[in-house]
């Protein structure tokens, strides 16, 4: 089996794809999610008063070591001091661009690998939330995304290293991406499935330790604020359709197209799975998922993708009837 693109495309972006995303990203962003949500969100909301009463991070933080401008995301409020708080743009206008961004990222990921038809699977509250609320990891996943596209080894990287500045998750997420990156060569290598399966299981329970259990240890030890953050764990109920996706990908990958992002699809579907026992932050990895498992369902099989989608239609329903507090 060969499989000679590592990458979203295999030579260069189509123009089509890009005018689409385009197009979609406008009509999305333009959407009055918050008016239809009926309350402010919160996260955004927490952002506005940072700006509007908040000492600036950068006042009181020493940066002595490599290390603070990562733990402290020098860079997210350097953008925010010199931006906003100087009042070249607005806050509102600033946010705006980080969600029309996000969305546009997310539609060109869709659109490299499946029918522009999926992209109406991105009309979902993770996707909502995550680019409307979350908006400091948004701009990471935007920039980690612009990387991806990069052809230039040494401009990706330096793109990468600029997302772990905004937010300190990135580096997961980089890591993950060139352990599929690994994985996949291995396999294209010998061809043994089992060793391939062996590594996503390895890495995925690795990842919801370090997520769960073990996250409030490390970031005490490496000195990070946020070592005291509240249980973020998902319910079972809410996490029952990624846990039997992931099983039934898992026991058909020779059904899927193998590919790097397939192997990061497979690995963060599986560790959501896992946070079920480890109690890990479970939405963050479904918002950057989200994407890739798309183009991971529409490139499977039709045993697979056909119950998959039937499936997810039934649950985004669900979702957003919870988003809506309906139930």
């Amino acid at each position: 089996r060969s499989n000679k693109n590592m990458g979203l495309y295999q030579s260069r972006l189509k123009i089509s794809h890009v005018l689409a995303a385009l197009v979609f990203a406008f009509i999305y962003v333009n959407i009055p999610w918050e008016s239809l949500y009926s309350l402010p969100f919160k996260d955004k909301q927490n952002y506005y008063d940072y700006l509007a009463y908040g000492q600036s991070v950068l006042s009181y933080l020493t940066f002595d070591r490599m290390l603070d401008y990562l733990l402290g995301e020098w860079l997210w409020h350097y953008i925010l001091d010199n931006l906003i708080r100087n009042e070249y743009l607005t806050a509102e206008s600033f946010f705006n661009y980080i969600s029309f961004s996000l969305v546009f990222a997310y539609s060109l990921i869709v659109l490299s690998k499946a029918n522009p038809i999926y992209l109406l699977f991105l009309f979902n509250p993770l996707v909502v939330d995550f680019g409307f609320t979350q908006l400091r990891h948004a701009l990471s996943m935007v920039l980690i995304v612009t990387a991806l596209f990069i052809r230039f080894w040494s401009i990706r990287i330096a793109v990468l290293a600029l997302s772990a500045l905004i937010h300190t998750s990135a580096i997961l997420f980089i890591g993950l991406y060139f352990f599929s990156t690994w994985s996949v060569s291995s396999y294209l290598k010998n061809g043994k499935l089992h060793a391939l399966r062996n590594k996503i299981i390895i890495a995925s329970a690795c990842i919801s330790l370090a997520i769960g259990p073990a996250l409030s240890v490390v970031l005490a030890w490496i000195g990070d604020r946020r070592s005291g953050d509240k249980d973020l764990s998902s319910s079972v109920s809410y996490l029952s359709f990624w846990i039997i996706v992931s099983f039934l990908f898992m026991l058909n990958l020779k059904r899927i197209q193998l590919n790097v992002f397939a192997i990061l699809s497979l690995i963060l579907l599986l560790t959501v799975a896992m946070t079920v026992i480890t109690k890990g932050y479970s939405l963050r990895l479904l918002s950057v998922l989200f994407p890739f498992f798309i183009v991971l369902t529409a490139n499977s099989a039709p045993r697979i993708r056909i119950p998959v989608v039937g499936v997810f239609l039934f649950y985004s329903i669900v979702q957003w009837m919870y988003w809506f507090r309906i139930i």
